[in-house]
């Protein structure tokens, strides 16, 4: 069979699921739980209404057959991710209706893309993100006529929102580039114009279903806007200054290249398609309006990246919120892939090799997690062995947050991959939460704040009861404080 032979659904699916699920495996393989997966997985905690996210809820009452979450990583995921390969194929021929190999590869971005491992690294909410993201497909793919199909993509912006709300910058990001697929299918300006306001009218009311049902839940302070003054237009600036250094860390100088390549290829491709809505026999305002649908749609793609975090007051540029970003990159694989048209091998190849540097960060993060599972075992072991020796009865930890992730086994790792270090969610060398798994269960030590300070605890207690190179354990009364003392990352990496 060539490979530029058009496949069949179920080999679509196939593919799409081989890629995807090669994608997740190290994860599987690294099996380390991260930050909220601690307390959720001893206590069984199905608490996502709080972040307005209900949907999440009911997932997990499905999988666990019951009102509590118990934790059955990773068969959500992995059910979540062979749903995600059917919507991606499905995408893939909505985009390229007898799509190729080189045409699946296209789509794959919106799940490989290096920003998502944060997402697929919880044990918990890894699958509900990526149910979240197959619903923005599907809104898509459904289409915009009214009433029916428009409000049913309505509903399924809603629905993604509600597993996940930065699914919404997906669809956004996907609408976009919608937009942009109608002029170069060769579509007149007023049915283009009229295309862009049913996607937009969808997005609004989505998100407006969203905001009437579940935002209520959502607690004070989480989902506050920027407030609209003359510091509105600086700090949309600065949170997307802040986007950009997230982004940014992804280019390591082999990668900055490959990036060049692949933008000369799209800007080729986009050339082409401008001079050929140029040459049509249509007035020049018309035409205008065209080239405006091509161009205008991109820059709203980058504002999709971080998408309605922007306007948030509590901003925070999380890998896992930039969700947006998968849309970038496939928008910039199917302008290669229009660009090589004429080359099927070559274009093969080249969506092939991408396909593969995605992979390789994510196989180069299973490992760093790896490392980083050995060494909060032997901490959190050693930690648990120091306080069993001790007279104490109610134990606290304090200062295990890290500024810089501090993993001696992945100095190099890190140092050549840089964005694996934002990527990682877990930077600590041990939570409180850990303790059960080493046979300690106090749960004030977990959910409450420690009575004193560390400056308060050395105050009281100068000397320590116990040394030891990423610790000292003070004892106060019943009480044992244990001190963290990290060392940090050395100044310019690791």
């Amino acid at each position: 069979m060539s490979w530029n032979t058009p496949l069949t659904g179920t080999q679509r699916w196939l593919l799409c699921s081989a890629a995807l699920l090669l994608q997740i495996v190290p994860l599987l393989m690294a099996d380390l739980p991260a930050l909220d997966d601690y307390a959720r997985q001893q206590l069984a905690r199905n608490d996502w209404e709080a972040v307005g996210r209900p949907l999440a809820v009911t997932m997990h009452m499905l999988f666990s057959f019951g009102a509590d979450a118990v934790n059955v990583y990773p068969l959500p995921l992995i059910v979540a991710t062979l749903v995600a390969a059917h919507a991606l194929a499905c995408l893939a021929r909505h985009w390229f209706g007898l799509p190729t190999a080189s045409a699946v590869l296209v789509v794959l971005p919106l799940w490989m893309q290096p920003m998502f491992l944060q997402n697929l690294s919880y044990q918990y909410d890894s699958a509900s993100m990526a149910l979240a993201l197959v619903l923005s497909v599907w809104a898509i793919i459904l289409g915009r006529a009214w009433p029916a199909r428009f409000l049913l993509g309505s509903l399924l912006v809603a629905l993604g929102a509600a597993l996940y709300q930065p699914t919404v910058n997906v669809f956004a990001g996907l609408c976009c580039i919608e937009v942009m697929r109608q002029v170069m299918d060769g579509h007149r300006l007023a049915r283009i114009c009229r295309y862009a306001a049913l996607r937009l009218g969808q997005l609004l009311v989505g998100c407006g279903f969203y905001y009437f049902t579940c935002n209520w839940m959502v607690l004070r302070g989480r989902a506050e806007l920027l407030a609209v003054d003359d510091h509105w237009p600086a700090a949309i600036l600065r949170h997307l200054a802040a986007t950009a250094e997230v982004v940014n860390l992804l280019i390591t100088p082999w990668i900055f290249w490959g990036a060049i390549g692949l933008g000369i290829l799209a800007l080729g491709g986009l050339g082409r398609q401008i001079r050929i809505v140029w040459l049509q026999p249509y007035g020049a305002g018309e035409r205008l309006g065209l080239v405006a649908f091509l161009l205008l749609p991109m820059a709203l793609l980058v504002l999709c990246v971080p998408g309605v975090m922007l306007v948030l007051r509590d901003f925070s540029p999380d890998p896992r919120a930039l969700m947006g970003l998968g849309a970038v990159l496939a928008l910039l694989l199917y302008l290669v892939h229009d660009a090589l048209s004429a080359l099927p091998r070559l274009r093969l190849g080249v969506l092939v090799l991408t396909a593969v540097a995605m992979l390789s960060v994510s196989f180069a993060y299973g490992r760093v997690l790896l490392w980083q599972k050995t060494l909060l075992q032997s901490v959190s072991q050693s930690v648990a062995h120091d306080l069993s020796s001790l007279p104490a009865r109610q134990y606290y930890l304090l200062d295990y947050w890290q500024a810089r992730l501090w993993l001696p086994a992945a100095k190099g790792t890190l140092r050549n991959l840089p964005v694996l270090e934002r990527i990682n969610p877990n930077n600590f060398v041990m939570l409180p939460e850990m303790l059960p798994l080493v046979g300690i269960d106090q749960l004030h030590t977990f959910y409450q704040p420690p009575p004193l300070s560390r400056e308060q605890v050395l105050a009281a207690s100068p000397s320590p009861q116990l040394v030891r190179q990423l610790y000292d354990i003070h004892l106060l009364g019943d009480a044992a404080y244990v001190l963290f003392k990290v060392p940090p990352a050395p100044a310019g990496g690791h």
